[in-house]
């Protein structure tokens, strides 16, 4: 099939939903990938303390309250814990996925192009709330003691999610603690950033949030 003829046949509608869609559900697949690789390389239980991919530097709690996360210049951490963080990277990825999909295959079957969006969306937000819920029983379980964070001084991790240079926000890390393969928000006081699959160093703790520098260092 000629690529260039089957875009030419689609309609604006569907060539919208294609650029949407595809970019979305490869930064979904890729997430996947390395989730499966971090398993792979420890061989453990995954247990993912927040799957939301990358944190936006406000965290808006599904009640009223607006929660701020971030690691300052002095190494203080203000962090809110909500109960359901339903606008993550990760929960938006999911909803451009599952809904993009939708509406794509709805119109294909000759469903109306308004109501194959509205059906998409409908399941693109209960994803999205799949995922913010699996997010908050992980969470749960890991504040269930089930991981002292406390032994992940000095340990090595490596960088899921890039970390922020000089404290102005926060990354991610992946990190084998007590067997099990869990995932951590984490920020660093380095005047430069710290790319995704840099080894890094824990030195420090701020509640649940890890204090990095490259290993190397």
């Amino acid at each position: 099939m000629d690529i260039n003829a089957w875009w030419d046949g689609l309609s604006n509608v569907l060539k919208i939903l294609y650029c949407v869609t595809l970019p979305a559900t490869l930064f979904f697949l890729l997430q996947i990938i390395l989730t499966l690789v971090g398993l792979n390389h420890v061989g453990g239980d995954i247990d993912i303390s927040d799957t939301s991919g990358i944190d936006f530097d406000t965290d808006f709690d599904v009640h009223t309250d607006i929660h701020i996360d971030v690691c300052h210049h002095s190494g203080d951490v203000v962090s809110g814990s909500a109960d359901l963080r339903l606008f993550t990277m990760q929960t938006f990825i999911v909803f451009f996925t599952v809904g993009g999909w939708t509406s794509i295959a709805c119109i294909s079957t000759g469903t109306e192009s308004i109501a194959s969006i509205v059906m998409g969306a409908f399941l693109g937000v209960i994803a999205m709330l799949a995922v913010a819920l699996m997010v908050k029983y992980s969470s749960t379980l890991n504040e269930d003691g089930t991981v002292d964070i406390k032994n992940a001084l000095g340990q090595t991790a490596t960088v899921y999610i890039p970390i922020p240079s000089s404290g102005n926000g926060m990354g991610k890390i992946t990190i084998s603690l007590q067997g099990r393969f869990s995932e951590y928000d984490a920020c660093t006081m380095c005047e430069e950033p710290i790319s995704v699959g840099t080894k890094v160093r824990v030195i420090d703790l701020e509640d649940s949030v890890m204090v990095v520098e490259p290993s190397d260092k």
